[in-house]
């Protein structure tokens, strides 16, 4: 494990992953750990290279078909794989020093088409912690890229999110008992998303903008550069109140939908970053 601290606020990470266990932002925990050991039922996870789901474990890319590992019958799933293929992966620590970690790894699997390095860097600030992703592909062959990040967010079972930009949502695309290649996509007719009426999300949306989370007395804001899709989580995998949003560069399945999916060129590289910051916390 490795610790980062400034001034009131802390990160730990394990090199297993790049995992993001505990997070202080201004002495507040501001996210829930996992209860069960599973690193996509807590804390932050990196989702790479592909996030939420390929339905099948499989895909086509450039003419040639790929079989990915079915890696979710943890969670009694035997028929997808979720979640990219890093979060079992070691990462090698670059540079640490206060408030600072960098960490890097190589993605090579028989079920990707090309050999992609990967890189994230962890900075704490006053109240905030961003993360930022790297990709670069070192193969021959282009490659599909999807980011994606898993952070949990702790309530006490009512909470808000309040976005800046009109919202889509993609109805159906996150049902796993669907080959779903087909978007259903509607304007959201609120810039909110509010669980006052203890719904269960797993919804996927596109848009928002800047993020706010209200819950627990306290406002959370997120921003996201090249992160343009999002899901809304509190499904049985969640930690009791807690829900997780996940920021993503595309949209559940899009090794099949192709929807906002990045081919990414040999020697190209594709950048992207979130930002986590404590705004306030009410009496």
């Amino acid at each position: 494990m490795d610790r980062i601290e400034y001034l009131n606020n802390e990160a730990i990470i394990s090199e297993d992953g790049a995992y993001v266990s505990s997070l202080t932002l201004g002495g507040i925990t501001a996210i829930q750990s996992s209860v069960d050991g599973y690193k996509t039922h807590g804390g932050i996870s990196l989702l790479i290279p592909y996030a939420d789901i390929v339905y099948g474990a499989k895909y086509s890319f450039e003419g040639i078909d790929y079989l990915l590992p079915k890696n979710a019958t943890y969670e009694n799933d035997f028929k997808n794989s979720i979640h990219g293929l890093t979060n079992d992966l070691r990462w090698n620590v670059k540079k640490k020093m206060d408030g600072y970690l960098k960490m890097a790894c190589i993605v090579k699997n028989p079920g990707y088409p090309s050999k992609l390095e990967a890189s994230v860097t962890y900075k704490l600030k006053h109240n905030s912690f961003n993360i930022e992703i790297s990709l670069k592909n070192l193969g021959e062959r282009s490659c599909p890229v999807m980011v994606g990040l898993h952070p949990y967010f702790k309530s006490d079972g009512n909470w808000k999110i309040i976005c800046d930009e009109p919202l889509v949502s993609l109805k159906g695309i996150t049902d796993k008992e669907v080959q779903s290649d087909l978007l259903h996509i509607d304007p959201f007719e609120s810039y909110e998303i509010s669980n006052n009426n203890r719904r269960t999300f797993d919804d996927c949306f596109f848009g928002g903008g800047t993020i706010h989370i209200i819950t627990n007395n306290t406002t959370i804001e997120l921003r996201r550069d090249n992160l343009h899709f999002f899901s809304v989580y509190n499904g049985p995998f969640a930690p009791k109140n807690s829900f997780s949003i996940v920021p993503m560069s595309a949209a559940p399945n899009s090794f099949n939908n192709k929807f906002g999916l990045k081919s990414l060129k040999p020697k190209e590289s594709f950048n992207c970053r979130l930002s986590i910051k404590l705004l306030n916390q009410l009496p």
